[in-house]
């Protein structure tokens, strides 16, 4: 079973939206997990919990559990990589806390580091580094880091 990822700043759940109702579930006021865009334009949507029953079965997970928690790493490993690129930032920037980063700098951060970690990561390397225990990941997002710091 894969240990979640401690992550220092990103602490959201996504909110619950009144307005959502599950298309499967039927549940209303949900969390949405997942959305699906019909040929006609429509929107389904499908809370957390539906979203991993589906997961589960499409990804072959004998335990709702494992399909839980690898579906979890989807998110959180990009996450991570975004935390690693704003501590490198607040190291240099001699910044304690990441809520003290200017606004305009937070959002090119997050932003860059998106379009980094999509650039420079497969689809299969993503895969991967969703299965690597925290610490080899660190030193995965360090390394490249670090490579881009020789180019500058």
């Amino acid at each position: 079973m894969l240990k979640q990822i401690k992550l220092k700043y990103h602490k959201g759940k996504t909110p619950k939206d009144p307005n959502a109702k599950c298309y499967i579930c039927k549940k209303r006021n949900i969390a949405v997990g997942s959305m699906y865009k019909e040929e006609n334009g429509r929107l389904r949507f499908f809370c957390e919990s539906c979203t991993i029953d589906i997961y589960q079965e499409d990804h072959g997970f004998k335990l709702r559990k494992e399909a839980a928690a690898r579906r979890r790493r989807m998110f959180d490993v990009p996450y991570f990589f975004s935390e690693t690129v704003l501590d490198k930032y607040m190291i240099e920037n001699g910044i304690r806390d990441y809520k003290l980063i200017p606004k305009e700098d937070f959002e090119f951060l997050i932003q860059g580091a998106n379009d980094l970690y999509n650039r420079h990561f497969s689809k299969e390397d993503k895969e991967r580094l969703e299965v690597m225990d925290q610490g080899d990941i660190e030193s995965v997002f360090k390394e490249l880091l670090a490579k881009m710091d020789r180019y500058k």
